[in-house]
Parts: structure tokens; sequence; C-alpha cells
């Protein structure tokens, strides 16, 4: 009799197990993702701006950001989930354009999801901010570009990190954080003023990347002519000797007001050329050569000039797009000064032909209309 209690007993045990478990089954939440990743099923316990998490029923936890969450079926109520995977087909639509390098649709959608994840520190953050900057990188939107770029650099110094974009070139220098394709010369004064007045108020809650914030504004209000700034009391020593400041550093100093430290400068940087990173080596190629083009002396504007076509006649620089035909047309700038008109002719028919894209190629249309 006892026997057959304890039988019985199991045998109940082991029906409600079976219930529970398939109670469980059939309630199971469902995260369905983008591309060839199967449907991941168990408890979603945590939906945020960043990501779907789920954890399955081993209790192994899964974080999906958006960009790569397709659904999301619930067993309950939540009312932010509706216009969260609107945003997620938004942000998978605009990173699998980039992804297959359309990145003129791919742009109004990272601008619009910008402003959202701006500031925020999380996966999604950097998939919009690294969308943003490398849309505008490619149209040579480079004022518009810094700030999209600074905020890549702080998400990638808090450690955050994503197989987005794994598929494209890379952006970011692995040593200094710079943008590589990114240098502190511009050509929309229009728009470049505008990207003093945001840099004025950014804040990273870095001091290394405000030092830079604070280094590419001082290059803007360089180029427009303005009051020189300091970096500030609120940036540590520490900021202000990282490798990205002071290469900025050096290269701004080569066009100081100050003579003596604009020398200083130029036989520093030459000095390290041949040592240099080939983005590192243009962006200081580009600084003497605009630097040297404007001195009294012919052999030192000629030294400008070699400087200056080293970028578009060297493969080492076929990276530095923006840069070569800026050079080109700063170049084109220096004959007209130097009576050679066909010569300035020939540099700015080039930049025409071999970046017919380029924002430069703008000016020295309105140049021709008015010599006209």
């Amino acid at each position: 009799m006892r026997e057959g209690h304890i039988e019985s007993r199991a045998v109940c045990c082991s029906v409600l197990l079976l219930l529970l478990m398939l109670t469980r089954l059939v309630s199971a939440e469902v995260v369905e993702r983008r591309g060839a990743q199967p449907p991941l099923e168990g408890n979603v316990f945590l939906i945020d701006d960043n990501a779907v998490t789920v954890r399955s029923a081993s209790g192994a936890t899964q974080v999906v950001p958006w960009d790569r969450v397709r659904d999301v079926q619930l067993d309950r109520h939540d009312p932010t989930l509706e216009s969260r995977l609107e945003t997620a087909e938004r942000l998978w639509r605009g990173r699998s354009r980039l992804e297959r390098g359309d990145s003129t649709l791919a742009e109004p959608l990272f601008e619009r999801l910008f402003e959202t994840y701006r500031g925020s520190t999380h996966e999604t953050a950097l998939v919009v901010a690294e969308g943003l900057l490398r849309c505008r990188l490619s149209r040579m939107a480079n004022e518009t570009a810094v700030v999209p770029a600074l905020e890549v650099m702080r998400l990638r110094r808090a450690g955050v990190e994503t197989t987005s974009y794994v598929s494209l070139d890379s952006i970011l220098d692995p040593e200094t954080g710079l943008c590589m394709l990114l240098p502190p010369v511009w050509i929309d004064d229009r728009a470049l003023r505008a990207m003093e007045r945001e840099l004025a108020v950014y804040d990273a809650h870095d001091d290394n990347v405000l030092a830079i914030a604070a280094m590419y504004r001082r290059a803007a209000r360089q180029q427009l002519g303005l009051e020189p700034i300091a970096l500030g009391e609120q940036i540590d020593d520490d900021a202000v000797q990282h490798e990205a400041v002071k290469l900025l550093e050096l290269i701004l100093s080569v066009d100081d007001v100050d003579r003596p430290t604009a020398i200083v400068a130029r036989s520093r940087l030459t000095g390290r050329l041949q040592t240099m990173e080939s983005w590192s080596q243009g962006w200081a190629r580009y600084a003497l050569g605009s630097s040297l083009v404007n001195e009294r002396k012919l052999d030192a504007q000629l030294s400008g000039l070699v400087h200056l076509l080293h970028l578009p006649a060297s493969s080492r620089f076929r990276d530095q797009s923006y840069l070569a035909g800026l050079a080109l047309s700063t170049a084109a700038d220096a004959l007209e000064k130097l009576d050679d008109a066909q010569g300035a002719h020939v540099l700015r028919a080039e930049i025409l032909s071999r970046y017919p894209g380029h924002p430069v190629n703008r000016i020295n249309t309105q140049y021709a209309q008015r010599a006209q």
C-alpha cells in the first residue's frame, strides 16, 4: 500500500512538471532577428533604448541591439514596444543601406536617430553615431561630421563595441582614436561657424575626447580668423598629453600667429613625416603645404606646392580624397598668385575629373563664373 502511494505521488509530480514545462514552452517569448540568425525564445526580461535582452530556458542571456531586431512577441503588454520596433526598422534600414554602399538614402535615417541617441552609452548609440559619421564623410560634409566623430570616439573609449560595419574599412585610428578621414580643415564657412558654436557646448564627459573637441574648435576658429581659445581648466594634464591632442596641436601650430612657434612646429612636423602613418602624414603635408605657400620667399612657396601635390600624386594617400582635392585647390590658388593661370586651370580641371563630387568644385565653379 505504502509503495503504491509513493508511486502515485511520483506520477503526480511528473505530470505537474510536464505541465509546467509545456506551459513554459507555450508562453515562451520570442525575439525575431534580422538576417539569417534564428529567433530567440525565452524570457524577455529587459527592453530599453539599446536592445532587447533575452534569457533562455537554460539561463543563457543574449542582448540583441535594435538594428538586429525584426520583431518581439511578448506574453504581456508593453506600451513602448510598437514605437521601439519602428525605431528598429529605421535602424536596420539605415545600417543595411550604408553597408551596401547607399549612404545617400541611409543618412536621413541616421540624422533623425542621432538626436535621440546622442549622449547615450551603448551599442545602438554607436551604430547611429558611426552610421551618421560614415554618411557625412561619404559626401565630404566634413563640417557636420565632427560631432558624430566625437561621439564615436567617446563610445569607443567607453568600451562600447558593435559588429555593425565590420565589412567596411575602419575609420578610427587605433592608436590616437582620431577619425582618419576628418582632418582639421574645412570648406564651407557657414557650416564651420555652426560647428564651432556646437563644439563650444559639447560635453563628452571624457577628458581626452573633450580635449580633442577643443582642438577641433580651435582649428575652426583659426580658419575663421577668430580669437584663439585655450584648452581650459576643466581638462587635465593627461588629456593634453594624449597622442591625438599632441598631433592636432602640432598641426595647428604650423599656422600659429606667433612666427617662432610656427617655425618650430614646421620643423618638428617635417622631421616626423617619414615615420607617420599615411593618414597623419597626409594631414601633416597639407598643413605644411598650405602654410608654406603663403610665405614671401619663392623657395618656401615651391616647397609648399610639393607638399600639397604629394596628396593627389601618391597612392599612399588614396583614401584621403577629401584632403587631396583640397590640396589641389590650395595649390591652384598658390599658382594664381605666382601668375601661373594655366597651371591653376589644369589643377582645377584635375579636381573636377578625379573628384567630381568634391565640395571644393562649387567654389571653383563660382570662381570661374566671376572671372567671366
